[in-house]
């Protein structure tokens, strides 16, 4: 999300002027992760379309699924997120990156998502 925000703000350049068709640059490597929220309430299906169409679909990205409720989280308040991430919503997080054209997910979001 604040990927999305810093760009909409003009702090990020477009993507052309940023990394050009590929998360390659002058030797480095763009991996950005994403912590997947339980209920998408992380909005990770706008995420992942974001990356493919302003960093182009070579950006490598990598899912976390380790969210767990802790803190402030209680079923009295952000009782919907007082949960942590079921199966089916991280599947569905690995099949909103492929929708959206991303294909250099990292190996470990893949193996999570299977040793489950």
């Amino acid at each position: 999300m604040y990927v999305i925000e810093a760009h909409n703000q003009g702090v990020l350049p477009p993507h052309a002027t940023a990394w050009g068709d590929s998360s390659h640059r002058n030797g480095f490597t763009l991996l950005l992760r994403h912590l997947v929220m339980p209920g998408e309430i992380a909005g990770t299906r706008e995420i992942m379309h974001w990356i493919a169409h302003e960093l182009g679909p070579d950006t490598y990205v990598n899912l976390a699924p380790q969210y767990y409720p802790a803190g402030k989280v209680s079923d009295k308040e952000h009782a919907e997120i007082n949960r942590c991430l079921t199966h089916k919503e991280f599947q569905l997080a690995l099949e909103a990156a492929s929708d959206a054209g991303l294909h250099h997910l990292d190996n470990r979001s893949v193996l999570r998502a299977i040793m489950r």
